[in-house]
């Protein structure tokens, strides 16, 4: 019997807003968000060792959500790999080039709401990521205690479909029932107030729909996941930690795994559009430094495709725009860089200087293509062309 001990599960939504980049400059600047200037002396700011609030960087103005601050490379291997770079104290300078989101936490308290199905604790942990052209809300659930495969299934089910989520301190009216949220809920309560602190409280930004989730195992005892023994009960049990919402997926099984070899029956990547189930049996022995390893894969996987889907969004409301004005076509440009697969004698060449099994596939969705077509084409006929 396989018995799961620690489980970590990634959850981020996308938004996307011109506010700072529209051909007309916004009324009220919430953050230096808009130039390259201004957001690499913003982050030159919040990479120092000192403490940064939100206060601080906002004209002396209290937030109504974000708190602390931080650049988003501390601890967190996948920016090296990104930037192939290991000179973390001149970040800051490729903040824009590079389009390194802030990292910011927020003044509310998640808390999961106890449920007599699932013994085990539930560690969540919201943060932001703050782009120039929108944001995405995070939100890291760590399960540890004894949990099986369809336990996991049960729980990923439950966050999609249920009101789960409790808020400290809670909006609802004193002497009325606490209020309980949805995972959709949740993320629209962190839009509002990312909305007010740092986008003017304009609403008209666009939210892709497309809940980012990463699951991977991090500890467990007993048997494993092998696929040459998954009966079809416990296949659909997995396929459900990719497909959590709607109907069960249609494909058979093999279509939804990724393995690097196809004799490696517990070292795989289970897919379906930006989610992903990761097991890697070899990672799960406790020795070395696996778990650390197998974390770095976990987050090098979730940042990867969080990256990966804002700079697909921003190509498409770049393309819907009659023109750009230059600091828009500057981040645009880096998004094509990041995303836009080419040929060379007949080999792929993939974007960037970090990719894994997650990111590539991703990156050969046809909407990409089409995206990156539609900014590179001219507005008109007779206009030059918006990127070169």
């Amino acid at each position: 019997m396989t018995t799961l001990t620690e489980t970590i599960i990634d959850l981020a939504d996308c938004h996307t807003t011109l506010y700072y980049l529209g051909a007309k400059p916004p009324q009220i600047a919430s953050l230096p968000l808009g130039t390259a200037e201004s957001y690499c002396g913003l982050y030159k700011t919040v990479a120092a060792p000192a403490r940064v609030t939100y206060i601080d960087v906002s004209g002396g103005n209290p937030g109504t959500l974000l708190m602390k601050l931080s650049p988003v490379y501390r601890d967190n291997n996948y920016w090296e790999w990104y930037l192939g770079s290991r000179e973390l104290d001149i970040y800051h300078e490729y903040a824009w080039d590079n389009i390194i989101p802030i990292e910011a936490s927020i003044a509310t308290r998640i808390e999961f709401i106890a449920d007599a199905r699932f013994n085990f604790n539930v560690s969540p942990i919201p943060r932001v990521l703050l782009y120039p052209f929108g944001w995405s809300a995070c939100l890291s659930l760590r399960l540890t205690g004894a949990h099986t495969p369809d336990e996991l299934s049960a729980f990923v089910q439950h966050v999609f479909t249920a009101k789960a989520f409790h808020l400290e301190p809670d909006p609802a009216p004193p002497g009325q029932p606490p209020s309980a949220y949805s995972l959709r809920d949740l993320f629209d309560y962190v839009a509002q107030g990312v909305r007010n602190d740092a986008f003017g409280g304009n609403r008209k930004d666009n939210d892709s729909q497309q809940i980012i989730a990463v699951t991977t195992v991090l500890g467990k005892h007993g048997g494993g996941l092998s696929l040459g023994g998954l009966s079809v009960p416990m296949q659909e049990q997995i396929l459900r930690l990719v497909k959590p919402e709607g109907p069960a997926p249609k494909e058979p099984f093999l279509k939804y795994i990724f393995r690097r070899s196809d004799d490696e029956d517990e070292e795989y990547v289970v897919y379906n559009d930006q989610k992903r189930f990761i097991w890697l049996k070899h990672l799960l022995k406790a020795e070395d430094r696996n778990y650390d390893h197998l974390r770095c894969y976990h987050n090098n996987t979730f940042r990867s495709l969080v990256q990966a889907r804002h700079f697909f969004e921003l190509l498409g409301m770049a393309g819907k725009q009659k023109s750009m004005p230059d600091p828009l076509q500057e981040l645009v440009q880096t998004a094509v860089n990041n995303l836009e697969i080419t040929k060379e004698d007949d080999e792929l060449v993939w974007p960037g200087t970090y990719q894994n099994a997650s990111l590539r596939e991703f990156l050969q969705d046809p909407a990409i293509a089409k995206a990156i077509k539609r900014v590179k084409k001219p507005a008109k006929s007779d206009e030059p062309r918006l990127l070169e």
